[in-house]
This record gives C-alpha cells, sequence and structure tokens, in this order.
C-alpha cells in the first residue's frame, strides 16, 4: 500500500501517516518520505510492496504492481528502479513506452513541484484520488484515504455494486474518491490538476485473414514474454480450472519452458477438480488439488478483515481464491491467472444473436440483465437516500464508458465494455485481494494482447475460435481435451461436425437455463449441496451483525436489514451472498476512521 498527499503551497502538518494507516496492514513496516510540499507513505510487506527510489535532490519514483521494463524480470529492483528514476529525471515525465504489466507508477519533482502519476493499459492496479480546496490524496486504497480525510458511502456506486456486482467506471464506496482511469496520466502542481490518457488502443481492426498464422505468431511472443518474466523465480503456479482461459495459461507456461505447478481449490466433486483431474492425468501435469476444508472462526474472521481491506470492500471477502491464496501465504508463491481470455470471446455480442428471447429495449439493457450478477441484497433494504434505480446507474456508467471507445459499430463496443469494465474492475480486485499472500502473474493481461484484444474482429472471438487457435499451437495435446460440460477445445476447423453439433447443444441448454426455462422442464438438475462442516454467520461475525452496532447501518432500511439478518444468520458461512456483501462492507467501514455517517 502507499499512500501521498501533495499542496500546491507547503503542507500544513508534517503528521506520521504510517501510525494512521497501521491497522489497514496488520504487520507491515512503514517507510515515508517528505518534502515541504509531499508527502509520501508506503508500507513492505505481503507479496507485493511498492518499490521506491529516492534521489539526491528529493525527487522519488515509485512503481506498485507487476511492473515489467523490456527483458525484466519478474519485479523492478532497487538498481533497476534507480535507472529508471534518473530516465525520468532527465526526460520530465515517466517513460512507458517499453513498460508491461499492471502497475501504478508515480514521480515526484521537488524542483517543480510536481507530482505525476500513470496507470497501466488495463486499469488493474489501483490508484484512487480525492481532490480538496489545498491538494490532492493518492492511495492504491480508497479505506486509506478514508482514513486521512474525512469520507462517506457513496449511494451511486452501492446502488450500481448491488445490481452489478461491482463498482465500475471510476467509482470507488466513497463519495469524492474516485478510481483513476485505465491509460492514465494524472498530474498535480501548482495550477492544480490536469489528466490525460498515455494509451488508447491503437490501428485498424484486424481482418480475419489466416487465424491460425496469426495466433501461431502471438503465442510464440507469449511465450518468450513470459519465459522472460518467469526468469530467476521458483517453480510458479499455475491456477488450473476447467475453463479455457486456464487451459492456454497451462499450454503458454509448457511452450514457455518454466516449471510450473498446477494447482485447484475446491470441493473434490466439483466441476473444476473433476476436468483438471482428467487435464492433469492426461498431460503429465505436476498438480496438486487443495481440498476445502474447514477454518477456526479467528481463521474466517482473519480472512473476512484482510480480504475487504486488500480489495476496499468492492469484492465480497469469502470468495475461495481468497482462501487458497490465504492457505498457501507462507511459500508466498508466484501465480499464472487464467484471468484475461475472456477478451478473446464474444461473451457479451452474442446475445445479441438471441435477443428475442431476451429482456431488454436496448443493448445495454440486455447486457445488464444477462451479463451482470449483483451483491445479492434487495433493493427495499437500502435506506431512501441509498435507494437509486441500480440498473439505472449501471446503464448510464456503461453508456458513459460506451461512448469513450473508438469502435463504430455497436457490437464492438460492447465487447469493448467487457474488456474495460468486467475484467478492470472484477479481475483487478480478485488479484489485488490476494496479493497479501501471492505474487500475481497474468500472461494474457500483456500491452500487446490488449492490443489485439480491442483490434480483433467478432469472427475471430466468435465462438472462441482466437483462443481455440492459441491453445492448438502452444501445446496440442492441451487442446485434444474437452473443457467445461464437455465443450470441444480444439479450433473449429478441426473439430468433426458431430461434436460442433453437440456443443450447439449445450449452449442452448445454457441459454434455456439462463431463461429459467431448463431447470423447470428437468433439462438440468441443481447440483447435490455441499456438506457444510462450516460455522454459521451468528457463532463467527454475531458481533459484526448485531443491530445498532453496525458501521454501515445507515445506508439501510432498518426493518429490512433486521429481517434480512434474521433470515440468513444461522446459515453456514459463505453461503448466504447477502451476508457475505455486508461483512464485507462491515470491515471496511470499522477500519475508515473518518467515514461519515
Amino acid at each position: 500500500m502507499f499512500v501521498v498527499r501533495v499542496e500546491r503551497g507547503p503542507l500544513a502538518e508534517r503528521s506520521d501517516l504510517g501510525s494512521q494507516l497501521a491497522h489497514l496492514r496488520e504487520g507491515a513496516s512503514w517507510h515515508e518520505q517528505r518534502d515541504p510540499h509531499c508527502h509520501l507513505a508506503w508500507c513492505s510487506g505481503g507479496a507485493l510492496v511498492p518499490v521506491v527510489s529516492v534521489g539526491a535532490a528529493g525527487d522519488w519514483l515509485l512503481a506498485f504492481g507487476t511492473v515489467c521494463r523490456g527483458a525484466s524480470t519478474l519485479a523492478l529492483n532497487a538498481e533497476q528502479l534507480d535507472a529508471w528514476r534518473e530516465h525520468t529525471e532527465r526526460d520530465g515525465e515517466i517513460p512507458l513506452g517499453d513498460v508491461d504489466g499492471l502497475y501504478v507508477v508515480l514521480y515526484w519533482d521537488a524542483s517543480q513541484r510536481r507530482l505525476a502519476s500513470a496507470v497501466d493499459p488495463w486499469g488493474m492496479a489501483p490508484l484512487y484520488v480525492a481532490e480538496d480546496a489545498r491538494g490532492a490524496w493518492l492511495s492504491s486504497s480508497a479505506t486509506a484515504i478514508g482514513c486521512l480525510r474525512p469520507v462517506r458511502l457513496s449511494p451511486r456506486s452501492l446502488a450500481v455494486t448491488t445490481t452489478a456486482g461491482k463498482c465500475l467506471g471510476d467509482l470507488s464506496l466513497f463519495d469524492d474518491v474516485r478510481r483513476v482511469d485505465a491509460g492514465t496520466r494524472l498530474f498535480f502542481d501548482a495550477n492544480g490538476p490536469h489528466e490525460s490518457r498515455w494509451w488508447q488502443p491503437s490501428g485498424e481492426p484486424l481482418q480475419s485473414g489466416d487465424l491460425a498464422e496469426t495466433a501461431e505468431k502471438v503465442v510464440a511472443e507469449q511465450a518468450a514474454y513470459l519465459q522472460h518474466r518467469l526468469a530467476g523465480t521458483s517453480a510458479p503456479l499455475v491456477t488450473l480450472t476447467g475453463g479455457m482461459d486456464s487451459r492456454l495459461v497451462c499450454a503458454l507456461a509448457h511452450r514457455s519452458g518454466c516449471a510450473a505447478r498446477f494447482v485447484t481449490f475446491g470441493r473434490a466433486d466439483s466441476s473444476d477438480a473433476v476436468v483438471a483431474r482428467q487435464v492433469a492425468g492426461a498431460l503429465d501435469l505436476r498438480w496438486e488439488f487443495i481440498e476445502e476444508s474447514p477454518l477456526s472462526i479467528d481463521d474466517w474472521r482473519a480472512l473476512v478483515r484482510s480480504t475487504a481491506l486488500l480489495s476496499d470492500g468492492e469484492v465480497h471477502p469469502l470468495r475461495g481464491v481468497n482462501r487458497w491464496t490465504q492457505a498457501l501465504a507462507e511459500a508466498q508463491p508466484t501465480v499464472l491467472w487464467g484471468l484475461g481470455g475472456e477478451c478473446f470471446r464474444d461473451y457479451w455480442s452474442k446475445h445479441e444473436r438471441a435477443r428475442l428471447l431476451l429482456r431488454g429495449g436496448s443493448r445495454l439493457e440486455r447486457l445488464v440483465n444477462y451479463r451482470f450478477t449483483g451483491d445479492g441484497l434487495p433493493e427495499r433494504i437500502w435506506s431512501p437516500e441509498f435507494r437509486e434505480d441500480g440498473r439505472r446507474g449501471v446503464i448510464d456508467v456503461l453508456a458513459e464508458r460506451e461512448r469513450r471507445l473508438p469502435h463504430a459499430d455497436p457490437l464492438d463496443r460492447l465487447d469493448g465494455l467487457y474488456i474495460t469494465e468486467r475484467l478492470r474492475r472484477w479481475a483487478s480486485v480478485v488479484i489485488f485481494s490476494t496479493t497479501w499472500s501471492a505474487t500475481p502473474e497474468l500472461p494474457l493481461f500483456s500491452r500487446r494482447l490488449l492490443d489485439l484484444a480491442f483490434r480483433l474482429p467478432r469472427a475471430a472471438k466468435r465462438d472462441a475460435r482466437w483462443l481455440r487457435w492459441m491453445i492448438w499451437h502452444a501445446w496440442p495435446a492441451a487442446a485434444e481435451l474437452a473443457h467445461n460440460d464437455g465443450y470441444c477445445t480444439l479450433p473449429l476447423e478441426r473439430t468433426s461436425l458431430w461434436r460442433r453439433l453437440g456443443d450447439r447443444r449445450r449452449d442452448a441448454l445454457h441459454l434455456l437455463e439462463k431463461l429459467g426455462i431448463a431447470r423447470r422442464l428437468g433439462l438440468v438438475h441443481s447440483p447435490t449441496p455441499p456438506r457444510d462442516q462450516n460455522p454459521t454467520y451468528r457463532e463467527a461475525f454475531g458481533d459484526r451483525l448485531e443491530m445498532g452496532s453496525m458501521r454501515c447501518e445507515s445506508a439501510f432500511d432498518s426493518a429490512e436489514l433486521s429481517s434480512l439478518i434474521a433470515r440468513e444468520i444461522d446459515r453456514p458461512l459463505g453461503r448466504s451472498r447477502p451476508l457475505n456483501f455486508l461483512l464485507g462492507l462491515e470491515e471496511v467501514c470499522r477500519a475508515t476512521t473518518q467515514l461519515q455517517t
């Protein structure tokens, strides 16, 4: 975590920021760098920490995230950062031409009294900003800003989160604290703040052409890139599930030659575990299954607190991914995630083919109805101040974001929204909520692939044609094995008609299930619920969910909230989506020492 206070005039106070934020990262060591106009504080602890280089004149450069310059290794070391700072001092701005990864970079020019910051093209690494009359706060944590200046819960953000299951756009959970957009430079100097974009999708859309040839070239580039990224690290962990994105990362890890280990977490009878076991056996992988095991109440409480604070409450804290990364925390592993393959599939626009069956008058309304999953809290739970039309809010945010995309074709813009919104705000909080336990590495999030994701024609994304060819060229044996629900993984040009018809049948069943028809007709069956060994919400978090003592209670209708808690509190931990969300929100509110209620 890091936090910066910059002011136009001399700093009004020189307080110890680390002492005010120590409760957000327990056990971390805090460091500070001050001058009359800028105060930086950062902490070390966990697997991913800011790296800071300070010059003789008081200039400093901070890099946070997984930053790679050229063929550098996984993380910038002090020597590399010193050279980068000297380059920045000479040129007057942060050189980002050869930088890749998920990162935030800040540079303080002491002589010019100017703070420059830049966010990666994906916008995955978090940078929050709150401005006031004297200057601004910048931090990797919105909660940290709420400990240093007064904040209020944002009705618009909570309404959107209720519908979409995540913050969108530049929203944070707090009014007056916003998240800096992807590919953006933000400057503060004596004239105040100003902002510009340093990255935009480049070039014209690619022609369909020969997908196989293009995919082969990209696979070779990405395998070499991954090999450089992982040079000098111990055997990384690769998450292995039943999905196609995970299969691509598995194939790229094999092609790069890294001595990877593969891991699957969950219940032994889950679909991911079943498929992963088959894939690991067929490909002779070093695979480990980490079975979901009971936690003590103290461990549950620690998990909820750490996850909520690492994600600023933007994702519910009882996700399985947080549990298994915490289980491996002692090893501090580098984890290769399968996130990112969604960019190369027509997840959103494919629903336009069935638009006559889908509710919603506009494309964005259909998109919200069928591609968003809310946090499970019904609208009536919120107090009148917070009871906004969340669905309308989501559509408004998406419409605003859609206008900023360079594509003219409406369906291209839908796919662009998937990249900029779902991946940015969903994947980033999942990734950065685990950084206390593991170092994230996302081979599908290079700038080269982001540019391709915007430029690929829909024909290449339809039925995951591009992904299939990439898997085939990275490791043909991995493409021969089916993925989730028995879907074929081979390129369509190498798939028999019979198998393609089987995939169409599965597509039809999924659509009928989405519409609620398949279950009524008995075409699909609800899985047997797992045998619960978890304590109940009452046993583990009765004090956090007690009416009259909740810090977030003012956002809700008291009678409705009381009724919901009474109905859900005796369920096993993790099985109630409304209470999962409430616990994360409550932890953040308790940690935000200047929250106004």
